[in-house]
């Protein structure tokens, strides 16, 4: 990386929901060594966990304890990224949950009101107070976050819900870059396929059924393993970044090659 390179991430503001987990956490240790100053949005337990992650950085961090289904917690965590931080000019969505691991005739709305709460009105709310700081500045890039699971079905595995808030995410990402392209805001998107994390475990209901998930998916991947955290890293900021300049409503698959066979 060049130094003007560098220099473009310098004292940048970020704001990054789901923080504290694998690929959150990931990316915002990546912005925070380039020098950019992060908030990074989640529920206290996760914050706790993540600690102080700007120590030794030439960037700045402050956890900002937040529901990202409740638009006034939402708002409000804005606000003080406003106030302590200066004006905003990245935004990630990481933060999402799954849920409702039964067959879909059996779906229970509270299920479907709080995974669709978090993955995609959540996404959409901190979407438009992310937009409307980026268009008072005349720039800005946000990256939302879908899932292999939003582009296609799953046999053995009951994950429509979650498919449903994936699938929207790609809808909102192409309909809000359409709208904000006039502000020089960009709206992309990455869709990571199996990343190692907590969140098998809450789909599948157990570790062992966790790592039976785990073991089949990799079977499937061409390039033979699970992601990890860091995998996250480089499409993120590529998109992020100054590099991805001429890019807005598009979804990169990060999937191991996933998707690009069958048998």
């Amino acid at each position: 990386m060049t130094q003007g390179a560098v220099d473009e991430w310098v004292g940048q503001v970020a704001v990054v929901t789901g923080a504290g987990g694998s690929m959150g956490s990931e990316v915002v240790r990546a912005l925070l060594a380039r020098g950019v100053r992060v908030a990074g949005f989640d529920r206290a337990g996760s914050l706790a966990v993540l600690g102080d992650p700007g120590a030794g950085t030439p960037g700045s961090f402050a956890g900002v304890e937040v529901d990202i289904s409740d638009v006034d917690s939402l708002v409000q965590g804005f606000e003080r990224v406003d106030a302590e931080f200066g004006p905003l000019s990245m935004l990630v969505n990481f933060a999402g949950i799954t849920g409702g691991t039964e067959s879909f005739l059996d779906t229970k709305p509270a299920d479907w009101d709080r995974v669709l709460g978090v993955n995609l009105a959540g996404s959409f709310w901190s979407c438009r107070e992310g937009a409307r700081r980026m268009k008072a500045l005349g720039r800005g890039s946000i990256v939302n976050i879908s899932s292999t699971n939003g582009l296609m079905a799953r046999r053995n595995y009951h994950s429509h819900i979650y498919a449903v808030s994936k699938a929207g995410i790609v809808g909102l990402t192409k309909t809000l870059a359409a709208e904000a392209a006039e502000w020089q805001v960009r709206v992309n998107c990455v869709a990571p396929g199996m990343h190692l994390g907590k969140m098998q475990a809450d789909m599948t209901g157990s570790d062992a059924a966790a790592s039976e998930f785990v073991e089949k998916a990799v079977a499937f991947t061409p390039l033979g393993r699970a992601g990890t955290g860091s995998d996250m890293v480089g499409p993120v900021l590529f998109l992020l970044g100054p590099e991805s300049a001429y890019m807005t409503g598009q979804v990169v698959v990060s999937d191991g090659g996933r998707t690009i066979w069958y048998d």
